[in-house]
């Protein structure tokens, strides 16, 4: 995905940063750049969940031998800018004040659907374009919803509650790492398996043994009405504060 917009419409002078910029990543200036999970400037992309840092001010070179994580820092300018509608889910009047996600090159889209950052929130028309105002974070990022498909959580939505709603098949919410004060709230609407899977070789309890499973393996509940809230209070654990119905842990 290209980093340039359309046209750029203003900037009042707000800024993000300095964030570390993440080893072997060159962000240009003026490129949308996003942090990745681990809170380090990425260029911005739609094929990976991520949250919009900003427009970089100047070029973040950290591509030098032996450079590391953090060895040099961005910071992104809060700007506001019009960029193309998407044809297949176009923003219109009534999506004016909400946030809206980057589909493609100067493209912006009502919808996220998988892993599309946010672009930030739609202002209005702009000659028949959409004027969108960078709002990284959780000013711009939905903290919880309904996905049918499920999706890949970030921490930034911790907090957020999340349904399988519209779903027609198995839906699985991905958690990010397991950090301590992290937590999230799942609940089954319609019947199918709603999949809660910890990231990587972490754990995740399970309510009827409150034993942790194995690591790795998703939780799983079928029934509507079905609930669980679940918080890290140990790094790369997840445990059970409440939850109604069957929870099984992944054979």
């Amino acid at each position: 995905m290209s980093n340039t917009v359309y046209q750029m419409s203003s900037n009042d002078g707000s800024f993000t940063g300095p964030i570390p910029v993440k080893a072997a990543v060159l962000i240009a200036a003026g490129a949308f750049f996003a942090l990745d999970s681990a809170g380090r400037a990425v260029p911005a992309d739609d094929a990976t969940a991520q949250v919009i840092g900003g427009s970089a001010s100047t070029e973040a070179d950290n591509t030098a031998a032996g450079a590391a994580d953090g060895d040099v820092k961005v910071y992104g300018e809060l700007i506001t800018y019009t960029c193309d509608n998407s044809a297949t889910n176009p923003l219109t009047d009534a999506d004016i004040l909400k946030p809206c996600y980057l589909e493609a090159e100067n493209v912006v889209r009502r919808d996220r659907t998988a892993n599309q950052p946010c672009a930030g929130i739609f202002l209005g028309f702009d000659g028949g374009y959409p004027m969108v105002r960078m709002a990284p974070g959780h000013a711009g990022l939905p903290v919880g919803g309904h996905d049918a498909d499920g999706a890949t959580l970030l921490a930034h939505q911790s907090g957020g509650a999340f349904s399988n709603l519209g779903a027609a098949g198995a839906a699985t919410f991905v958690l990010p790492p397991a950090r301590p004060g992290l937590e999230f709230h799942f609940a089954v609407k319609v019947a199918q398996q709603l999949r809660i899977d910890p990231a990587g070789t972490e754990t995740i309890e399970v309510p009827s043994t409150a034993a942790q499973g194995a690591a790795g393996k998703y939780l799983w509940a079928d029934a509507i009405g079905e609930f669980i809230h679940i918080r890290c209070l140990v790094a790369g654990a997840w445990a059970v504060v409440s939850s109604a119905g069957t929870w099984t842990i992944e054979a």
